[in-house]
Parts: structure tokens; sequence; C-alpha cells
């Protein structure tokens, strides 16, 4: 007799995990903890794993700099607000470090999850250990990187590099990339135009447009090495350029954010199991975890400099088991969570670090920003944060976010005073934010083509 017809019934699916031993046991918060390389290392399918560490310190500290007298240059670097990242590079980084706080990263909630609790890096982290713009414009860039047609026509025009170098360079790079050597050879070239057009005499458009060319290669350099540091690490995105057309500008972004928003994506990328490369923290975490603080506290550090700057970090072991046995064993009071009191002369604590969100490098790094489940790293006492889906909802796009961030400056920042210096014939524009309990009035006057303004301020306390 036949007991069965034709095929055979399907097998069961696997039952859905609701929890996890040795983590969360309830998934509503973190339910992308199945693709977490905690979840692998728990299950001992990942026993020996270390990130290598992506890195340019060495390129930039070796960088080949103009002399200090060259105003035309320096001025307008410090203009921009991103001189301060020249003195924040390490040649060295400890890789076993930063691998054991990279596996408790979660990009759910933005922070890492220590038995103490939760921690993060914060807008006042990035100001304090950078000396960047933490206001503006968030950059605002569709995808990653622009199209290599695209590509040509900036570089052309705003480096001096002609189309056919740019082609070929764009095709050893497989995109719409510069490599460093290439692009420290584009400044010195134009360098070296811009000094001879001067010596020479030509004409001031001349003259102003190689000086022009060279400030932008550097600066570009610059953000590729440090904040915009890709996991190659041989090439700067073209797309950055885009930023620096006017130079006037560059300031009115906010290289903060962004750079915060391009950490987070790589730390999210550096949870998953498969990948192998991850950016620095190292000063952060040598400010909040005074027990991991290694190599030499320079000698040449003062108050005006980043805190970066205070530290040479040693080359320490690259996996990372003894560093995750102190994390597990790790109570509160190891725990610095204001380091920054003493430098509040130099980086004072702003509104927008209260800023609850998301935040962005372009359309395609979009991160959140929860500083009110880190409320102890502001001074408060930690209440039971909202669900991250309450703080920054869902289905918001590059423009909706900007305009949240920029409503949330309105909202804290009501005046903009911008002070146009003319400098060599260009107007570089310094942004000054006024907060609502402040008051501001404004008398300029020219002299040898220099503005001067009195700026009066009413007291104004952050709590």
């Amino acid at each position: 007799m036949r007991t069965t017809q034709g095929r055979n019934p399907p097998r069961a699916g696997e039952a859905r995990v609701t929890s996890y031993g040795g983590g969360p046991t309830d998934l509503c918060l973190l339910p992308g903890f199945r693709k977490h390389g905690a979840a692998l290392l728990w299950r001992g399918e990942c026993k020996k794993r270390y990130l290598r560490c992506m890195n340019n310190g060495k390129r930039i500290n070796d960088f080949t700099l103009p002399n200090t007298e060259l105003k035309w240059f320096w001025d307008v670097v410090d203009a921009t607000g991103l001189r301060p990242l020249l003195k924040t590079n390490y040649n060295n980084l400890d890789w076993g470090l930063l691998t054991a706080f990279t596996e408790r990263w979660h990009p759910e909630t933005g922070t890492f999850h220590l038995p103490i609790g939760e921690v993060t890096i914060t807008l006042d982290d990035v100001s304090c250990l950078l000396h960047i713009p933490i206001t503006g414009k968030m950059l605002n860039h569709l995808g990653t990187s622009c199209t290599t047609e695209e590509g040509e026509d900036m570089c052309r025009e705003y480096l001096n590099f002609p189309r056919t170098k740019c082609r070929a360079e764009f095709k050893k790079m497989k995109g719409a990339h510069i490599g460093f050597p290439m692009l420290e050879k584009i400044y010195a070239a134009n360098l070296r135009k811009a000094l001879k057009a001067e010596k020479d005499e030509e004409s001031e458009e001349v003259v102003l447009g190689y000086r022009e060319c060279t400030i932008r290669a550097f600066l570009l350099y610059l953000i590729g090495g440090t904040i915009f540091t890709n996991k190659s690490m041989q090439y700067v995105d073209v797309i950055f350029l885009s930023y620096l057309q006017d130079l006037s500008l560059v300031n009115t972004w906010n290289w903060g954010a962004s750079g915060l928003a391009y950490l987070y994506h790589y730390l999210e990328k550096a949870t998953r199991p498969r990948c192998g490369n991850h950016g620095g923290t190292i000063a952060w975490i040598y400010e909040h975890f005074k027990r991991f603080r290694g190599g030499w506290v320079s000698e040449k550090y003062s108050h005006w400099d980043p805190i970066c700057t205070k530290y040479l970090p040693l080359k320490g072991y690259k996996y990372p088991d003894e560093h995750k046995t102190t994390l597990d064993r790790m109570e509160v009071d190891e725990v610095t969570f204001r380091p920054f009191e003493d430098h509040r002369h130099i980086r004072p604590f702003e509104d927008i670090f209260w800023y609850s969100g998301w935040i962005m490098c372009g359309s395609a790094m979009i991160c959140p920003y929860l500083p009110e489940r880190i409320l102890r790293q502001f001074g408060h006492v930690q209440s039971i944060p909202r669900h991250p889906d309450e703080s920054a909802k869902a289905g918001l796009n590059r423009f909706t976010i900007a305009e949240a961030f920029a409503d949330y400056l309105a909202d804290n920042y009501v005046t903009e005073v911008i002070i146009k210096l003319n400098i060599f014939g260009r107007n570089l524009q310094n942004s000054c934010y006024v907060s609502n309990n402040n008051m501001i009035s404004v008398e300029t006057c020219r002299s040898n083509n220099k503005l001067v303004a009195n700026l009066n301020f009413c007291c104004h306390t952050y709590t």
C-alpha cells in the first residue's frame, strides 16, 4: 500500500533566534547582533581575530610643508579651521586595544557596550581632541564617490591637474580617487608655479589661481589622511574636493560631525566578522580610560593644542586578548567620563553637543548620534534612554537630516555673524555663533583693507 505521494515534505526551517547566551536576551534593541563579530566570538567560531588599523599618521607627519612665513598659504589654511589636524597624527597605534573596543561597538545605538554601561565618541570629544569645526552644514554628497567625468572636471579646474594625467590616475586607482603620492606631486607643482609666477610678476589672476590650487591640494591631502582615511590607505576620494571649491566657505562645513559619521561608519563595518580593517580612536581611549594609556606624553604639548597632540603611542601587540580581559573586569571608577574640564577655556562646552538624531558624511554614511545614552559623559546621572528609533527616526534622507540639524542649530544658535577678511583678494569667512541667551552688537569699519569687528557679548554659562 502506498503511504506517500509526490515529493518528500520540505525540511523545517531553522528556529528564529530571539536571544544569545552571553549577549542580548532581547533583540529588539540590537536586531543586527546575529551578524556581529561578538556573536561568532561567543560561539567560539573566531578565536584569533585582530583588526589592521587604518592609519596615515606617518604620511601626514612626513609631509613637506611650506615655510611658516608664507602668509598667503597659512592664513587661508588657518581660516578653514582644519590646520589643527596636522598635529593629531601618530606613527604607531595599538591594534589590539582598538580591536578590543571595536568588538563592543553596536551601530544601532552608536555606542560601545561595556560592563559599566554605554560610552561613545561625542562631538565634544571631536572638538577637544581635534580642534576642528563642529557646527555648520554636514557634508551632503550623493554616494561615496563622484563619477570619473565629474572627477576629471574638478581636478582640472580646482587642482590644475591635466585631464590626460587625471584619467591615467583614475584608471590606476580604479575610480575617482587620487593616490597620496600623486596628490603630493600636484601640491608641489602648484606651489612651485605660484612662487615662480609671483617672482616673475605675472598677473594677479594667474598667481591667485596657482595659490588656490596649492591650498586645495594640501587640504585634500590633509583630510584624506586624517578624518577621511579609507580602508585602502592609498588614495583620497575626489568627491571631497567639491567642498574645497570656494576656499572662503570651507569653514562653513561641519567637518567634525561628518568626520565622526565617517568613523562610526567604519566602526560598523569593523564589527562584521569578515572585516579586517579599522580606523583609530586611540586618543579617545587614553583620555577616558587612563588604565590603557601607553607610550609617552609629549613634552611639546600645550593647552592651546588639540588634546590628541598630548600622546605619543607605542606599537602594541596586535591581538586583543589582554585588553579584552581588562575591559571585562572594568569598574565604573576606572572610567573618566569628563576628561576635558581643564580644557574648557580653549574649547568650551557647546549646545550642539546635545543634538540627538542622525549625523552623516554624504548619503551613504548616515549614523545615529544619541547623547541621551551616555549622559555620564556630560556630567549627568544616566537614566533609561528612549529606543534609538524614537531618537533617530527611520526614513530620513540626506536633505531632511541636514534640515533637522540646521533646525537644531537655529534653535540654539540664533545669530550668525559672518566676518569677512580680505586676504590677497579672497574673502575668507569666519563664522561666529551666538546662542539665544546672548546679545550681540557689531560695529565694522575698514582700515588698510582690514575689517575690524567689535563684538559685545553678555555672559552665558553652560552647565
